[in-house]
């Protein structure tokens, strides 16, 4: 995998932008040090909420506090700003703060209720895509608004109504990662799929609003990463790994 991935950054100054990097396992942050160990042109822009040195792996210590690693703050969303991004997300147009308080109020839902505040604004757009929520309502207070049990759910209930192909697209697809490859899935799909339109299943997905084309030819993502997390939960431990041992040798190639 290091090879792989030392091959697709080349001679060129390449930037690797890790988000969430406080989830990140001892595994991946080993293969991050090998990488970067590897290619001398690579630097690493690492996004992650604070956690002392002793609360990380030592893998993690050993990248995030080495003496040339540049540590800024971020300070967090104030309410005010987190219900603002919310609205203007939902809306066609840019919004002043007291312009949409229908949105101000899912913020508030999604924080009271969830309790999360990862990737907030995508979430008020799936609750109102699927219709928990209806901007231009005038709800008298957050706690009328319908939400899921969790986001987890609601993102996984989309998954599961979807056609049988069309679920194994979307879980296999899940083990490549965020953006995918047609072909890949293709190549993984059960033998008793394999004669299926993978481009039919893609094409009803992105109706769905469920993954999007990336600019590649051939390539795809899913709309969101949290969708993506959902549906890689849906696969077993086993799931997980028969396709991480097929995937690999495969982008190797």
């Amino acid at each position: 995998m290091v090879e792989v991935l030392a091959r697709d950054i080349g001679e060129d100054d390449a930037l690797v932008i890790v988000e969430d990097a406080h989830w990140i396992d001892s595994a991946r942050w080993q293969l991050l040090a090998q990488v970067y160990r590897r290619c001398s042109n690579l630097r690493f822009l690492a996004a992650s909420r604070t956690r002392t040195k002793d609360a990380l792996t030592d893998d993690a210590a050993g990248l995030l506090f080495d003496p040339e690693t540049a540590r800024p703050t971020l300070a967090p969303l104030t309410s005010a700003a987190t219900g603002a991004l919310v609205a203007q997300t939902l809306s066609a147009k840019p919004l002043r703060l007291n312009s949409c308080p229908g949105s101000l109020s899912i913020a508030k839902a999604i924080l009271s209720t969830l309790q999360i505040n990862r990737h907030l604004e995508e979430i008020g757009s799936i609750l109102v895509r699927d219709g928990h929520v209806v901007i231009g309502r005038d709800y008298e207070s957050y706690r009328d608004i319908p939400l899921p049990g969790t986001v987890e759910d609601a993102l996984a209930a989309r998954v599961l109504v979807a056609s049988e192909l069309d679920q194994m697209v979307l879980r296999i697809a899940s083990a490549q990662g965020r953006r995918f490859q047609e072909g890949l899935v293709a190549a993984l799909l059960p033998d008793e799929m394999a004669e299926l339109d993978i481009g039919t299943a893609l094409a009803r997905l992105h109706d769905a609003a469920l993954v999007d084309r990336a600019e590649a030819p051939g390539d795809w993502q899913f709309q969101h990463a949290l969708i993506r997390e959902a549906t890689y939960g849906l696969l077993t431990r086993a799931q997980k790994g028969h396709l991480h041992g097929r995937i690999a040798p495969l982008l190797a190639q």
